[in-house]
């Protein structure tokens, strides 16, 4: 059992239920219960310290959300973070629900990770009213889930590179960043995965259609193929920039015992040498390298996330391999429309999520939402990136935000 997460994870995948959502059970209970105002409390004071606010909107951020960093101008001496100004109360807002009509609101938790909660929250709804998807349905969402994460790693590592001014890296790192996109769009019709995934099956409610064409297939193919060889190459070149090396080694380092402690899952976990990945012993991914480092710095989480990337874009590779060879009858079968039970039942669906582990809660009465509970990769990744940014001179700042992955809308929902 892995006891220091935001869940209680067992070695096959299963997640305990919300009972086990309760401060004497969860090291980190003040992260969940602080989630959607703060992350952090801490004050420094002293001859010329002072607490600097970044945010909510400014440069270098991509969504609002705020800092308070306590400094004398260098320095960051303790670290405390905002999460008020992107709190919408999606899971309050889902109650009363039809289970069918909360997946598009789910996906609007974070757009990035847009697929990996409608995922999660699709397992728990099919977990909880005995809901069986098909073998394709199994395999789209596999490959939903790592086109999800691949252009996740490719937009954190353009990140980093900016942040570097590396400006010929970064360019190439967009290159292939939008390529992604495009694949997601050939393969799902959406550039985010969006409106791909429902309950019961991988396909939108408001069509007939079902999961790619076997034209867009061999298409697609050939795309992730050459972001995988560019990428590859772009790595190793990326690793033998002294420059960009500087910057990220020994940045925001993060060491296993306080990641483990913290609740941190993902990248992150995984570059502080923890083997810690659902996909690990998910039966969906056959064959599955976990991916590690053991330095837990910014250049490891980087690392972790390329080589990520590459396994992604062979998973999916061979997933798409899988259903080129079913024909098209199989990828395209006719639409049957899936009855959802108006039954009750509660439990627990699980993702591994381009930043983390993504568990949802649910409990639902004659087909309707009667409680949702979500815990976010993001909020402990933010707490985790709180704790590794204090004794970091300040111009560090953006490689620690962006080598985390984290999400102000992810975290806060």
């Amino acid at each position: 059992m892995s006891e220091g997460s935001q869940i209680i994870v067992a070695d096959d995948g299963r997640v305990a239920l919300r009972d086990s959502l309760k401060e004497e059970n969860i090291p980190n209970f003040e992260i969940l219960k602080n989630r959607d105002s703060r992350i952090g409390s801490d004050e420094v004071f002293g001859d010329g310290v002072f607490d600097f606010r970044y945010g909510p909107v400014t440069s270098g951020f991509i969504e609002s959300g705020s800092f308070h960093i306590y400094t004398y101008g260098e320095r960051m001496l303790a670290v405390n973070i905002d999460l008020s100004t992107k709190h919408r109360g999606i899971e309050k807002s889902c109650v009363g629900l039809p289970v069918t009509d909360a997946v598009r609101k789910v996906e609007n938790i974070c757009g990035n990770f847009a697929f990996s909660h409608s995922v999660a929250y699709s397992r728990a709804v099919e977990s909880a009213l005995a809901i069986k998807p098909t073998e394709t349905t199994k395999k789209l969402r596999v490959i939903g889930l790592e086109l999800e994460r691949l252009y996740n790693h490719l937009f954190v590592a353009t990140r980093l590179a900016g942040s570097a001014a590396q400006k010929v890296l970064n360019a190439h790192l967009l290159y292939l960043f939008e390529e992604a996109l495009r694949v997601n769009q050939l393969l799902t019709g959406s550039r985010n995965l969006k409106d791909f995934n429902s309950i019961g099956k991988a396909k939108p409610l408001s069509t007939e259609s079902f999961g790619p064409s076997i034209e867009s297939i061999g298409i697609a193919r050939y795309q992730l193929s050459r972001i995988q060889e560019r990428l590859a190459d772009l790595y190793g070149r990326s690793l033998e920039s002294e420059n960009f090396m500087d910057r990220l080694h020994e940045t925001a380092t993060l060491n296993a015992e306080r990641a483990v402690a913290i609740g941190v899952t993902g990248p992150s976990l995984r570059a502080c040498g923890v083997e810690f990945d659902l996909r690990k012993s998910d039966p969906d991914y056959p064959d599955f390298k976990v991916v590690k480092m053991e330095q837990g710095d910014a250049l490891a989480r980087y690392e972790v996330r390329c080589l990520e990337v590459m396994e992604s874009a062979r998973i999916v590779g061979r997933m798409l391999d899988s259903l080129y060879k079913l024909g098209a009858a199989n990828v395209h079968p006719v639409d049957i429309e899936l009855e959802i039970p108006s039954s009750s039942g509660t439990s627990v669906g699980v993702c591994e999520s381009p930043t983390g582990v993504i568990a949802t809660y649910v409990e639902i009465k004659k087909g309707t939402i009667v409680d949702l509970y979500i815990s976010t990769p993001s909020l402990f990744g933010f707490a985790a990136m709180r704790e590794a940014m204090v004794g970091q001179i300040f111009t560090d700042f953006p490689f620690a935000l962006d080598s985390f992955g984290v999400s102000f809308a992810d975290a806060a929902r």
